[in-house]
């Protein structure tokens, strides 16, 4: 994620609480750190399409890139999903994941 205009006092633990006429939950702490060179920054979205989870992010033509994943932020050990390379100015990354599939967290790594 970018966040423009960022300070390092805004770095630290965040979770989102997500509700809908159902209920509510609140997500697992996640760390935020902030950098100054995003050079290599991919800037990720997660869209559901179909009913399907994706991982969407803007890509550069001809870079690589590849897509990993963990079950868990606590202590988590990353995993290679997926190798690409991008072909047109933004990618898009459709995980084969349904929606009752278990949680997974995934990340963009500009080798």
């Amino acid at each position: 994620m970018n966040l423009p205009n960022s300070t390092a006092a805004q770095a630290g633990d965040y979770s989102v609480l997500i509700s809908n006429s159902l209920g509510a939950t609140t997500s697992i702490v996640a760390h935020a750190s902030v950098r100054s060179d995003s050079s290599k920054v991919v800037r990720v979205a997660i869209q559901a399409e179909s009913g399907n989870p994706m991982l969407k992010f803007e890509a550069t033509p001809g870079q690589q890139y590849r897509i990993e994943w963990t079950p868990t932020l606590a202590l988590p050990i990353w995993s290679t999903f997926t190798n690409l390379t991008s072909v047109p100015s933004s990618g898009t990354f459709m995980t084969p994941l349904g929606a009752s599939a278990p949680t997974r967290f995934f990340r963009v790594i500009v080798p």
